[in-house]
């Protein structure tokens, strides 16, 4: 059965189609399909079908009957087919040569074979321009289109055969003159103009001495350059020619300056600076008048010197205005720019209550913890909430809470406290009253007595619950409603229930709610008010006690009456308690007489259990810690259908199958969902944009195929890479 390949077989131009056999098969079995290649076993010939018909190529024999050629000539036979042997006379219309498109050289070749004319050699090859000269071409019949470019070489022409006539306008170019032939008489007078001029190309030996006159100087022509250097000697410059734009800066000093030749005007404004005027020491001298030889002497600035109101801002230096300098009390408020009296401008101490305005220290101005107990004023009257976040202590006598709801968080109530004394002796009358809690002239009290260490209520006390009585109780008269749970003894003289004695009542209530059992007998002797209950032997019909004995596996030891079973060591011949011991896989702890078995991890060399993987696990391929189940193996692949009646599919050829198996590693399989052969497609790791993509592949055909088919995919993400070797 053969492989079905569902698109084209690129072989990129560089391999071989090697011990290839064509399709073995007939025109009438094969489909027609334009560029379809068979070997037709009825003819046994190659054949092709060229869109229309199925066309014979080559043979090993046969008889051409005619050749076409193109453009309307034509080679005929003559005197029957063209065998191995025969004649064929070449007829060509020499006037038609005129109208020939395909361009003929006089190199190309044809080969003549039994040419009619007389005296031609047979299977010479001979070229065009032979063939020609054979035959009688009339003159006028060849024109520039039948001549081949290049065919009319040197030796084709004779000695002054080209003459002005034959040459066009411009058709001798640069390339077509030999080197050194254009000499001077050759070029007109005035031909050559500066444009034929190369650059560079007069030379000072081409010019004749005293020729380079005024006039032949362009403008600018003599640039710095050209001059050599000392050349410009001063006959050269102009009157008033060297203007400042002239003079390079910082080129003129001292040497070149006539004495007295800078004047005032030469001197600009505010240029002259104190270090240019001799022996004038500080920059806090003026000038005043000159001495006998003409030295400017120093003169201190009086006050007087100075115009009143002189002395601007601009004329004060920088940081030269120093306290000395400001006269007493003279820096008043206005003086002071707002916000510039900073904390370090202040002296220590120097702001005291009388500089604060009223109102003016908010809670932002106080420090924390400032507030101490000796700032606060006594009889302090808080108008709002006060949150005390620390403890509260208050030495005087009297708390009082003039509050309607008191509530205190902790749940001990400490009375009587003194911090290290003993306070038992101030204990009597300790508790709680409550003023006018029956009229306004009584009061009730819970009040501690230490002469009976007791509580002493003032009034009756209500239990809605039960009242537990852990010690010896003493009640004068004790009327109970309800129940009554006594944790200890109760003791009494005579106590009667309805009027019955007690003893009676419990034998009568014994006596009648106890009954004999299996393996329990029961005697009620109501005279002595005692009731008997005594168990019977164990025996095959009915339960009681037993005797309990050792048997297989556990030792009974008896003393005081009281039986001790206990189990053996198991031995290879008696059962008994075992110690479990680890073992390959399992580890054992024991805590507290409870022994655990646990389960080591399996490795490679272990035995243990084993975390099953995921799914997204398997796909990820690298987890060396879990195991692959057969439901989590079949994650690695996925399997998909083209439906190859969709119309989009129809239309593009190519289907993008969503693997979503988070790699491009990996192996894609189809096969004919009808038939079940493998076929082949252009398989892409590409989404359908031709992206490259871990989670699509592109699958492309040439043709739709006729059924539908079935798409395998299977990542090996995570396998082992391979050695490869080259050599």
């Amino acid at each position: 059965m053969a492989i079905p390949i569902l698109n084209h077989l690129d072989l990129r131009s560089v391999s071989e189609l090697q011990n290839a056999i064509l399709h073995k098969t007939t025109t009438g079995s094969a489909t027609n399909v334009e560029g379809k290649l068979i070997y037709d076993t009825s003819s046994n010939t190659l054949k092709f079908f060229n869109g229309s018909n199925w066309l014979e190529l080559g043979t090993s024999g046969g008889s051409v009957t005619s050749v076409g050629i193109t453009d309307g000539y034509l080679v005929d036979s003559s005197g029957g087919p063209i065998t191995s042997a025969g004649n064929i006379t070449i007829d060509i219309d020499l006037s038609e040569l005129t109208d020939m498109t395909e361009t003929i050289t006089t190199s190309d070749e044809v080969v003549v074979n039994d040419v009619s004319e007389t005296g031609k050699v047979q299977g010479k090859r001979k070229t065009w321009s032979e063939i020609i000269s054979d035959l009688s071409i009339q003159t006028g019949t060849i024109v520039v289109d039948d001549i081949g470019a290049g065919a009319i070489t040197t030796a084709k022409l004779a000695n002054d055969a080209v003459t002005d006539a034959k040459l066009a306008d411009d058709a001798v170019v640069t390339a077509n003159i030999v080197d050194a032939n254009v000499t001077t008489a050759k070029i007109a007078t005035g031909a050559v103009t500066t444009g034929k001029l190369a650059s560079d190309s007069v030379t000072t030996v081409k010019i004749t001495d005293g020729n380079v006159t005024t006039a032949k100087l362009a403008t600018d022509a003599v640039t710095t350059v050209k001059i050599t250097d000392a050349n410009v000697t001063t006959a050269k410059i102009a009157n008033d020619a060297i203007t400042a734009d002239k003079i390079a800066d910082d080129v003129i000093n001292s040497e070149h300056i006539a004495a007295g030749a800078i004047d005032t005007e030469h001197i600009a404004a505010d240029q002259v600076t104190y270090a240019k005027i001799q022996n004038v020491a500080t920059a806090n001298r003026v000038l005043g008048s000159t001495s006998a030889d003409g030295i400017v002497s120093e003169v201190q600035v009086a006050t007087a010197m100075i115009t009143d109101a002189n002395v601007t801002t601009a004329k004060i230096a920088d940081d030269n205005v120093t306290t000395a300098k400001i006269a007493d009390s003279n820096v008043t408020t206005a003086k002071i720019a707002d916000s510039n009296v900073t904390l370090a401008k202040m002296a220590a101490n120097s702001v005291d209550s009388d500089q604060y305005v009223d109102g003016s220290i908010d809670t932002a101005h106080i420090a924390n913890d400032a507030v101490t107990g000796a700032k606060l004023a006594n009889d302090i009257t808080i108008a709002n909430d006060l949150t005390v976040s620390g403890n509260l202590t208050v030495s005087g006598d009297t708390i009082t809470a003039n509050v309607g709801t008191l509530q205190v968080e902790d749940k001990n109530i400490v009375m009587n406290y003194h911090a290290s004394n003993d306070t038992s002796s101030t204990a009597n009358g300790a508790g709680i009253t409550i003023q006018d809690a029956v009229n306004s002239t009584t009061d009730a009290t819970i009040l501690w007595d230490t002469s009976n260490d007791e509580f002493d209520f003032s009034h009756a006390i209500n239990v809605t619950g039960i009242v537990t009585a852990t010690g010896t109780s003493v009640f004068t008269n004790l009327d109970i409603s309800g129940d009554v749970d006594v944790d200890g003894t109760l003791e009494t003289d005579a106590l009667t229930i309805g009027g019955t004695a007690i003893a009676e009542v419990i034998n009568d209530r014994i006596g009648a709610v106890v009954d004999a059992g299996e393996g329990i007998d029961v005697t009620n002797d109501d005279a002595n008010n005692t009731v008997t209950i005594s168990a019977e032997d164990s025996t095959a019909s009915n339960k009681g006690i037993v005797i309990v004995g050792a048997g297989e596996g556990i030792d009974v030891s008896y003393s005081s009456g009281t039986a001790t079973v206990s189990a053996e060591d198991s031995t290879a011949s008696n059962k008994g308690v075992v110690i479990i011991a680890e073992g390959d896989g399992i580890d054992v702890s024991y805590s507290s007489g409870t022994a655990t078995i646990t389960a080591e991890q399996a490795t490679d060399d272990n035995v243990g259990t084993v975390e099953l993987a995921t799914k997204a696990e398997v796909q990820t391929g690298t987890d060396t810690g879990r195991v692959v189940t057969c439901d989590t193996l079949a994650a690695k692949s996925v399997h998909a259908t083209i439906d190859v009646s969709n119309g989009t599919f129809t239309s593009n050829l190519y289907a993008e199958i969503d693997h979503n198996l988070g790699t491009e590693d990996v192996i894609v399989q189809l096969f004919d969902s009808s038939t079940k052969e493998t076929i082949f497609a252009d398989v892409a790791r590409t989404d359908k944009s031709d992206s490259a993509s871990t989670r699509y592949v592109k699958i492309s055909f040439s043709a739709a195929p006729s059924n539908d088919v079935e798409v395998l995919i299977t990542s090996i993400h995570g396998s082992t890479a391979g050695p490869v070797a080259y050599s």
